[in-house]
């Protein structure tokens, strides 16, 4: 490390110079080659600097094939060592952990896989990601940045290949993957009912929200407040009634207590 070198030429000078500060500073950073091979559209044998990384080395090689794995990388050193990286640790959670930096000689396989699925439904960020058989639903679900408020928990459906059928079937989110053949994730949306008071809205009258009693319609005109610009007094009172299966409209004049 350079701090260490600094350290030993600062004992070599202190036995010859009293009081002598050392500094220590880097001139110039060496190259490192290495080799990037699979699914990329570039492979090849290429020069970076010394403080790449496997993800930023992947730039180098150009595009990534359709079918490329982001959570199956492998760095292969010198001496056959073979370590195995998942980008999606930093791409989704944001983790540089497992991001290590590449060495002389090091070679970067990019393996293929046709494990993806599609998200779609009440989450976030519906899209196409990659799943691995030791993934849980709540996994992918976490790779859409998590559901929407008005998603419905119970009612999630995974659409499945296996033995030349495809079929749907509800799952839970704390379920793994396991051997099957995962195509789609769907999750379900809650329906809301109407339960509220009578709106009024409109010009030259009391707005906002006023209790459904129940009682005759004159009551509720009672409580309202209206400006001369009420004129021409026309009015419409809009019910849905049937857990929303049935809307009905009629017309009457603030004028005419007939209507």
């Amino acid at each position: 490390k350079l701090e260490d070198v600094r350290k030993k030429i600062e004992i070599l000078v202190n036995q010859s110079y009293i009081g002598a500060n050392v500094n220590v500073s880097l001139k110039q950073v060496s190259a490192k080659k290495i080799t990037i091979v699979g699914a990329v559209s570039s492979p090849g044998t290429y020069i970076v600097n010394a403080f790449t990384t496997v993800s930023n080395a992947l730039a180098y090689a150009g595009e990534l094939k359709e079918y490329a794995s982001l959570r199956n990388i492998t760095l292969v050193k010198p001496n056959g060592e073979r370590k195995n990286f998942d980008l999606y640790d930093l791409l989704i959670k944001g983790d540089r952990v497992g991001d290590t930096t590449v060495s002389a000689g090091d070679t970067i396989i990019v393996n293929g896989t046709s494990k993806f699925f599609k998200i779609d439904g009440s989450v976030i960020r519906p899209m196409v990601y990659e799943y691995d058989n030791d993934d849980t639903y709540q996994d992918l679900v976490d790779f859409s940045l998590g559901l929407n408020i008005d998603a419905e928990t119970k009612n999630i459906t995974a659409i499945i290949g296996r033995d030349g059928r495809v079929f749907s079937k509800n799952v839970v989110l704390s379920e793994k993957i396991g051997d099957q053949d995962l195509l789609e994730i769907f999750v379900g949306k809650r329906t809301s009912i109407d339960d509220k008071d009578i709106f009024v809205t409109g010009y030259g009258v009391t707005s906002g929200y006023f209790p459904a009693s129940g009682n005759d319609f004159s009551e509720l005109l009672a409580e309202l407040k209206f400006s001369s610009e009420i004129y021409p007094f026309y009015a419409i009172y809009e019910q849905i009634n049937d857990s929303g299966l049935r809307k009905s409209k009629v017309s009457f004049s603030l004028s005419d207590p007939s209507t």
